[in-house]
């Protein structure tokens, strides 16, 4: 096995490992003690929302663009609700660590003007 098959390889593990790992997580925390919950405690928060105690003027979700806990607030001012979503950094790193492993996929594919099994 060439020094450039075995690097494909290792980029290709690596960065599926990291983005499964990465979402993986990332729906973990969101979901942890109920979505519901999590928004109540730990956001996001949205300026137009309602603040109080209740446990009914938020719901919570995970969602997959951005990745991570999103959450619906009942606006303050009555007319429907305001959206929080999560920030990007999860996202960036999972999409970046799939670029990762299509880095290794591209060093697997036969170069040009090559014939394969040739020496």
């Amino acid at each position: 096995m060439t020094p450039r098959r075995v690097a494909a390889i290792i980029l290709i593990v690596l960065g599926l490992l990291a983005a499964v790992t990465g979402a993986g997580f990332s729906y973990a925390t969101a979901v942890a003690q109920g979505a519901d919950h999590g928004c109540l405690v730990d956001g996001p928060f949205s300026p137009l929302a309602d603040v109080s105690e209740r446990s009914d003027i938020v719901t919570g979700s995970f969602s997959i663009w951005p990745l991570g806990r999103a959450c619906a607030w009942e606006r303050a001012d009555g007319t429907g609700t305001d959206v929080a979503r999560p920030g990007w950094g999860t996202t960036v790193f999972v999409v970046g660590a799939l670029g990762l492993s299509t880095v290794g996929g591209g060093l697997l594919a036969p170069r040009r003007g090559r014939v394969p099994g040739a020496a």
